[in-house]
């Protein structure tokens, strides 16, 4: 019964890890955060989200930024 408990749990937090690796990298893409796959990532693994979350969260305006020309310029060659 406890191992049942503690797998439901695992999984539980694996499961909110996942979705908040995907709001992470949406928000990181939509701000124009260089490597926004990195964070998610990070966020990712496990107990890796216990630090980054916290960090991206604090910084994500100051996090480096892409040169969205620089981008649209590599896109179209």
């Amino acid at each position: 019964m406890a191992a049942t408990v503690v797998m439901i749990g695992l999984v539980l937090v694996l499961i909110a890890q996942y979705l908040g690796a995907i709001v992470i990298h949406f928000d990181a893409k939509r701000l124009g955060i260089e490597n926004p796959a990195h964070y998610s990532m990070g966020v990712y693994v496990p107990l890796g989200g216990v630090l980054v979350v916290p960090v991206y969260v604090s910084r994500r305006k100051d996090l480096a930024k892409t040169d969205r020309d620089e981008t649209s310029a590599t896109e179209t060659d």
